[in-house]
């Protein structure tokens, strides 16, 4: 069949983002192949300048055509005539695992947010004014110790620290440090020295590294309270 029948072979990949267009990819494959003659002719200097500029141009036609796509699924979300079904295939569209923002777009007064610095700036202001201090005349009760243990009596053991790390969950989501719990328990007694420098350092100086207070939250979205 294939000695008879005009046949073409196609190779499509999952990982193409949803606005790169036709018109765009043209743009790219331009850019790719002036640098493979760039690098062909020898790095000229009069090359490597109209190179730049195919660089900067695909950087602002990928920018807009981001921009543009995002706007579009972010209006037929908020809009009240778009169907259950339809609202749920455009989320899943902004969360699945290609390199589409995992945040959907943000109406905040009329304007979509769309850039990921200042969602995390809104959703923290957000949770910050969730929870105000009660100013009243209370006085708090005066602290007694239960028991005699204090803080610098405590005692970090080899043991301890391998038996905490071989206690991990293999399969747990890492944290903002990019070290998965297979990572720890892979190597489990080369990183017990590490860390028990790094807790005896904890409670002598009494100090708690900044980098451990950083953390990856994942708002989820809680359907809104109908009065019965």
């Amino acid at each position: 069949m294939s000695n008879f029948i005009p046949n073409e072979t196609k190779k499509f990949s999952n990982r193409t983002v949803p606005w790169i267009t036709p018109k765009l990819k043209t743009l790219i494959n331009r850019k790719n192949r002036f640098y493979k003659g760039y690098k062909r002719r020898g790095y000229k200097i009069e090359d490597k300048l109209i190179l730049d500029t195919l660089r900067d141009q695909c950087q602002q036609e990928v920018s807009l055509a981001k921009h543009s796509y995002l706007n579009r699924l972010g209006n037929k979300l908020h809009d009240p005539r778009t169907s259950q079904k339809s609202y749920w295939k455009l989320i899943n569209k902004l969360m699945n695992k290609c390199r589409t923002t995992i945040i959907p777009p943000l109406l905040v007064n009329n304007n979509f947010i769309l850039n990921c610095q200042d969602k995390a700036k809104l959703f923290n202001e957000f949770f910050s004014h969730q929870c105000k201090p009660i100013k009243n005349d209370s006085v708090l009760p005066m602290l007694n110790f239960l028991t005699f243990e204090r803080i610098d009596s405590i005692l970090v053991s080899d043991s301890d620290i391998l038996s905490l790390i071989r206690n991990l969950n293999p399969k747990k989501a890492n944290g903002p440090d990019g070290i998965s719990c297979q990572m720890l328990l892979l190597c489990d007694n080369s990183v017990v020295l590490p860390l028990k420098i790094i807790f005896e350092n904890i409670i002598s100086s009494s100090v708690y590294p900044d980098s451990w207070k950083i953390a990856n939250l994942t708002p989820i979205h809680k359907k809104k309270a109908t009065n019965s």
